[in-house]
């Protein structure tokens, strides 16, 4: 069900969460949810070890055009918290997009990526975006399995343990 404030909807274990586009006031909870991540977690999105995002980050990633540069958060029905993001960037009239996800660490392996997923390819085919590319580490099976499973594409191994999956959308 969707209402102007995004929609609602019920992860594998039966949670109610709200997806819907970012808000500037966003950039806080965003960093919250960043610094609650484990090591791993930041690295896996980063691709690097220790990456802290600070207020400036975290204000940049909820900046969106919401064309070109659009992201999407879900958070807790009850309570409001910040369990993902999904980020999305064309560059000038490209059909292809590069993507980027990140959920709460307590949060995996509950339905949140593919949600995430869902909205960035809904947002993708309504701006004329046709390709959706996420480079992920390939240690990062999860994301990966996540990826294939939403948009059956297939990875393509970049070098260097990062692996390119592109979606045709």
């Amino acid at each position: 069900m969707t209402d102007p404030d995004g929609w609602h909807e019920r992860l594998l274990d039966g949670t109610h969460v709200v997806t819907r586009p970012v808000r500037p006031s966003d950039a806080a909870p965003v960093a919250e949810l960043f610094s609650h991540m484990d090591d791993r977690s930041r690295r896996r999105r980063f691709f690097i070890t220790g990456h802290v995002v600070g207020d400036a980050e975290a204000a940049a990633m909820v900046d969106v055009d919401q064309a070109d540069r659009q992201a999407y958060v879900v958070e807790a029905e009850a309570g409001g918290e910040v369990l993902g993001i999904a980020q999305l960037a064309r560059e000038g009239s490209s059909r292809r997009a590069e993507i980027a996800l990140a959920v709460a660490d307590a949060w995996q392996g509950r339905g949140i990526g593919t949600l995430l997923l869902e909205r960035l390819a809904q947002h993708a085919r309504s701006h004329d975006v046709s390709i959706l590319d996420a480079d992920v580490l390939a240690e990062n099976t999860p994301m990966i399995e996540v990826l294939e499973h939403s948009t059956h594409a297939t990875p393509a191994r970049l070098g260097a343990g990062v692996v390119r999956v592109s979606a045709q959308v």
